[in-house]
């Protein structure tokens, strides 16, 4: 939108947004009203939404990137904090604010947890869902925006590789992958324990393929000690 139609970097970043708010809406109604997976759902439309974004950029990059976002994405404040710091700071506030104090938080984890106590409680199952899946559109959106103000350049292609580490960061920082729990701060930890990981095995020149083995492997043990929690849980309940 900048480079081709000269849209002004905020109105570009706000729209971008709103897509990915869309995108996230759409996942969202597909799970609700179908009752499909929602793992299902979203690997399906991201290969959809994958194939609009390559149709409409012949998969070719973008570099006619604004100097106020190049600036905004390299520059730095308080030594050596980017700016970037601060749309993240913000994100993990809004959404550590949102899971526990906010009624529409508490109504995520209520149906991740157990959907049917929560439509028993008087949750509605569908508002909750396309609620959950539009917040995550609209941050995959602001990192989306974020990626280009850093590369400072509009790459189609470049998400496909990190997959893994978007699921890997949550499930290390504690997410319990059936639902309910979910911890902000956590998450942060787990980000920062795959950023530290992946950089620590680059600057060690290891094999590029050996980080996915390290990662699966996280995953694996993370996954591992959640479920060991859950055991412990229920045979504590049992006992009373």
């Amino acid at each position: 939108m900048m480079e081709v139609w000269g849209v002004p970097a905020p109105l570009a970043a706000l729209l971008a947004m709103l897509i990915g708010l869309i995108a996230g809406i759409v996942n969202g109604a597909f799970i609700a009203y179908t009752g499909i997976s929602a793992f299902v759902i979203t690997l399906a439309t991201l290969s959809v939404f994958k194939g609009i974004n390559l149709a409409i950029t012949k998969a070719q990059p973008f570099y006619g990137i604004p100097e106020s976002v190049k600036a905004f994405g390299t520059t730095t404040f308080f030594g050596p904090l980017p700016w970037l710091v601060i749309p993240a700071a913000l994100a993990f506030g809004l959404i550590w604010y949102l899971l526990n104090r906010l009624p529409a938080g508490r109504f995520i984890l209520a149906v991740g947890g157990n959907a049917h106590a929560a439509e028993l409680s008087g949750i509605s199952l569908p508002a909750t869902i396309i609620s959950a899946h539009a917040i995550s559109g609209l941050l995959a959106a602001l990192a989306g925006i974020a990626l280009v103000a850093r590369l400072q350049i509009g790459q189609p292609t470049i998400g496909d590789d990190w997959l893994i580490l978007s699921f890997a960061a949550p499930v290390i920082g504690g997410a319990v992958l059936s639902g309910g729990h979910v911890s902000a701060s956590a998450t942060v930890l787990g980000v920062a324990i795959v950023a530290i990981i992946t950089q620590a095995l680059v600057l060690f020149h290891i094999d590029p393929f050996l980080v996915q083995v390290v990662l699966g492997l996280l995953i694996l043990w993370a996954v591992g000690v959640n479920r060991w929690r859950e055991v412990q849980v229920t045979r504590s309940l049992k006992k009373v």
